[in-house]
C-alpha cells in the first residue's frame, strides 16, 4: 500500500485483502501437487505443469 496523506481512506475490495491461507490447505495442496506429479489441473480437461531452469548470460565490456 502507498503512503497517502492523513485524512484520506483507503478501501480494499474483500477479494484483495490479504488472507492467510490455512496451513491444513496449504498441506492438502502440497500433498495434491505431489500425487498428481506436479500438474495443477486448470478444469475443461486441461492441466499444467511448470517447471524447468533458468540460465543467464551476461557480457561486460570496459
Amino acid at each position: 500500500m502507498p503512503d497517502v496523506p492523513p485524512g484520506v481512506q483507503v478501501q480494499v475490495p474483500p477479494e484483495c485483502r490479504d488472507r492467510p491461507q490455512d496451513r491444513r490447505a496449504q498441506a492438502e495442496r502440497q500433498n495434491s501437487l505431489k500425487a498428481n506429479q506436479g500438474f495443477i489441473d486448470l478444469g475443461n480437461g486441461t492441466q499444467v505443469r511448470v517447471g524447468g531452469g533458468v540460465r543467464a548470460e551476461a557480457l561486460g565490456r570496459r
